[in-house]
């Protein structure tokens, strides 16, 4: 067989002379011939097969994917013509001929390089030659796989082929250069994720080492000015696609950057250490950020987008909207392509802060602005798909809160924010409030909690947020207008000049420390905290707020959950937003302040369940609701009742007058026949009708209907009545004591169990939405599959366990 292949221009005269025009049979005995005698056959060696199987024969082979001869075999499948059925049979035989003969490391005539090309050795020039002659890539599918495939595992062969290919890949608006690109995309697609420089046993210098990386990241044809005149062409399918391309990018490396950043997969290698390769990581970025387009230009891309939509509108304005505003909404609408492109833009915005986050720091914009085409001051706008708000509300939450200006009145600070341009705060409350979707609405909410956990203010408060953003979601919609404008006012204020509030709030801490102190030495000791520790804890407020690290060797005690919970009870928002209140009060707009005051009392209300120990915040309370109104207003009732309801946790000495509780005393809370668990507890435990055997029926009954946002909750407000009945103990009588702690205790062991069936119930919707995860995923699914991250059923068993009431009297724990 040697002697057969060493006969000079044998088989390639075979190849040459005509073949495409011959029969299938013919054809089809070359082939397996060949691969059965030439290619599979051991004795013949790889360097042999290399000197056999010319670029310029493997050419003609490759001609065959154009095959025009005659078909002499009858085809399988009768509804194609004779002739389509041979011209995929001839192709189909080539196909797998050339991917065995060129793809195979066994018998192949391919070899590996461990450098990737970059030693600068000559390669594999047969191969080379041939992939440079298979002109059809960018247009025939099989021709393409075969590239992709000889490249897969060649990889030290793509910068030599992009180098020397014939391909065009200067952006232009026509169809060559998306195949082109295309065609690309699957070279890369079919490249490891990782690549295997990491794999080597022996030592590469950084740099080497970042430049064989580089091979399988980023092609040799991408750069910073392909990237910038791709996205500068007026054309939204080259920008789509340029995007899509360094999405691809992008997403690439961060596989590179999260593997070398995982410290586990370097603590056994005996090659680099977790250092090396955080200084590789710092390489890498740079190497890329040079690669990338600037994010300037990708901004640019956006807001262009923003100026098409508007230019249409200016036109209509002149020449006056006679049609009807449905159909003027109609044109508004982006068409699909444009929504693509919308989507990907963000996500490669994204995608720049967790792959190359120095970019994003250096570059001073105001990334809240991007959020302009999403919502405006009506909420969320109709038209724009939920795809582009779950991928704006990505960038939000990725970016960090300094890239964003969400606290500021876009007319300046000192402005009058009513009459004015609305901050971007207000329009993120907006779209909480207005979305429909649960992902969005979700996403909105980690949102609004982000930027104002980044503010510093909320250092240990952060949770009581979801308290006043449930309540806004729960407000009616005609007066939600009302308490978004009052939220977006106190927080501005609060933001602002936070010092005077939390110093507000630390004073009430320390006043109801000291109440407690003066009442009974031993009561002290058992339900509080030294005053001496709270002193000193009050002392860091002010630290908190500018974000202080290092504050436990500074202070020199740990601040555990006890210590927090008992230190910071209520954020800065309470003192804040009570102050503004009265100055509603105090008013002309009775209607707004009515609004403000049902919210006000709906957050208080569940704020004074969640306290462990509630007299500071009734001690606050009762600070802010020494006010006189110049006369009576509509909601005095609504402040009587919760006025009354708080002082039952304010000691006799410390309570004082109200002075609008002349204008008439209410009477005791009606219990409702179908309420909520809190709202029908609440009611019973003021008027003092937990005992009835109706009314305990009407709890259990409700509790089935308690969602799982609102358990913990309901939770804490039963351990706050139990707490209170056991100091108030003596005064209730063995008759009334026991039977109340008992339902107390019964409560909670109810909504454990309740609480543990909604996690079940919440664990088999993931498990259904997660089968259904390889099908096309909505926002609802995703919101299913979120709950499996629930901790609602551990806090709860948290909170129960470990309170100090039920630790001490139940638990009999010994206190340390």
């Amino acid at each position: 067989i040697v002697q057969v292949l060493e006969v000079k221009e044998f088989i390639p005269c075979i190849f040459s002379s005509g073949i495409k025009e011959d029969r299938i049979s013919t054809i089809n005995i070359l082939l397996s011939t060949l691969k059965t005698k030439v290619v599979h056959n051991k004795n013949i060696t790889k360097t042999q097969k290399v000197r056999f199987f010319t670029g310029q024969l493997l050419n003609h082979i490759a001609s065959l994917y154009s095959w025009n001869g005659i078909t002499d075999v009858n085809p399988e499948d009768v509804k194609v013509s004779a002739e389509e059925a041979g011209k995929t049979m001839v192709r189909e035989l080539v196909h797998n001929f050339l991917m065995d003969l060129c793809c195979s490391l066994k018998h192949g005539i391919n070899f590996y390089d461990a450098s990737l090309g970059t030693f600068g050795r000559g390669g594999n020039l047969t191969l080379l030659h041939f992939l440079l002659g298979l002109k059809t890539a960018a247009d025939d599918e099989l021709v393409a796989d075969l590239v992709v495939n000889i490249l897969r595992v060649c990889p030290d062969l793509l910068n030599k082929y992009f180098k020397e290919v014939t391909f065009s890949f200067i952006p232009r608006a026509k169809s060559t250069w998306l195949n082109n690109i295309k065609l690309l995309n699957k070279i890369y697609e079919a490249q490891p994720e990782i690549s295997r420089a990491f794999q080597t046993r022996e030592f590469i210098p950084l740099p080497r080492l970042l430049a064989m990386v580089m091979v399988t990241t980023v092609p040799l044809v991408c750069n910073k000015s392909m990237f910038t005149q791709a996205l500068n062409l007026d054309s939204t399918s080259v920008r789509h696609t340029a995007l899509s391309l360094i999405s691809v990018v992008l997403k690439r490396a961060l596989k590179t950057v999260d593997h070398c950043l995982n410290k586990e997969v370097w603590q056994e290698s005996g090659v680099y250490t977790a250092v090396m390769m955080e200084e590789f990581v710092q390489l890498f970025r740079e190497a890329l950020s040079k690669i990338l387009p600037d994010l300037n230009t990708i901004v640019w891309v956006w807001q262009s987008l923003k100026k098409q939509e508007t230019k249409p509108d200016d036109k209509k304005g002149k020449k006056g909207s006679d049609g009807p505003p449905a159909a003027c909404e109609a044109r508004q609408c982006d068409d699909a392509e444009t929504i693509l492109l919308k989507a990907v833009l963000l996500q490669v915005i994204c995608l720049y802060q967790k792959v190359v986050p120095h970019v994003v720091t250096q570059y001073n914009f105001d990334f809240s602005k991007l959020l302009k085409g999403i919502i405006s001051e009506q909420g969320l706008r109709e038209e724009v798909p939920p795809i582009l708000q779950h991928h704006m509300l990505k960038v939000a939450l990725e970016l960090p809160a300094s890239k964003f200006l969400w606290l500021k009145a876009q007319e300046g600070p000192d402005a009058e924010i009513i009459g004015g341009e609305r901050s971007v705060f207000y329009l993120l409350m907006k779209m909480f409030v207005t979305s429909s979707h649960l992902q969005l609405k979700s996403s909105t909410k980690l949102l609004i909690m982000k930027i104002l956990q980044d503010t510093g203010v909320f250092e240990h408060t952060w949770k009581e947020l979801e308290l006043w953003l449930e309540h806004l979601e729960n407000t009616v919609e005609e007066n939600r207008e009302t308490v978004i404008q009052f939220l977006e006012r106190i927080l501005l204020t609060l933001v602002a000049n936070p010092y005077s509030y939390t110093d507000k709030a630390s004073d009430f801490v320390q006043e109801a420390s000291t109440l407690q102190a003066t009442m009974t030495k031993q009561e002290a000791d058992d339900m509080s905290i030294p005053i001496s520790h709270i002193d000193d804890v009050l002392d860091m407020v002010d630290v908190l707020v500018e974000g202080s690290e290092g504050l436990d060797e500074e202070i020199g005690f740990t601040l555990n959950e006890d210590m927090i919970l008992l230190t910071f009870p209520f954020s800065a928002v309470v003192p804040a937003a009570l102050e503004a209140r009265n100055k509603l009060l105090l008013g002309t707009d009775s209607e707004a302040a009515e609004n403000v005051v049902t919210y006000l009392t709906a957050v208080l209300t569940d704020l004074l369940h969640t306290q462990r120990d509630p007299l500071a915040l009734c001690l606050l309370l009762q600070a802010y609701d020494k006010l006189e109104p110049p006369c009576p207003v509509p909601c005095c009732h609504q402040l009587s009742r919760f006025n009354r309801y708080y002082s039952l946790w304010i000691p006799e000495q410390a309570r004082e007058a109200w002075l609008l509780q002349a204008q008439g005393s209410p009477s005791p809370p009606a219990l409702p026949s179908a309420s909520s668990f809190t709202a029908l507890l609440q009611a019973a435990y003021e008027s003092q009708a937990l005992r009835d055997k109706h009314i305990q029926a009407q709890l259990q009954a409700s509790m089935p209907r308690l969602p799982m946002q609102q358990v913990l909750r309901a939770a804490k407000q039963v351990l706050l009545y139990l707490r209170s009945t056991i100091e108030n103990f003596g005064q209730l009588g063995r008759s009334v004591g026991p039977p109340l702690l008992q339902l107390f205790l019964d409560l909670l062991r109810r909504l454990v169990v309740h609480c543990e069936q909604l996690d079940a119930q919440n664990q088999q919707r993931c498990e259904a939405a997660r089968a259904e995860a390889d099908l096309f995923l909505d926002m609802e699914s995703v919101a299913s599959l979120e709950l499996a991250n629930d901790q609602t059923l551990e806090e709860v068993l948290v909170a129960v366990l470990r309170h100090p009431t039920l630790e001490g009297w139940f638990l009999a724990l010994e206190q340390a």
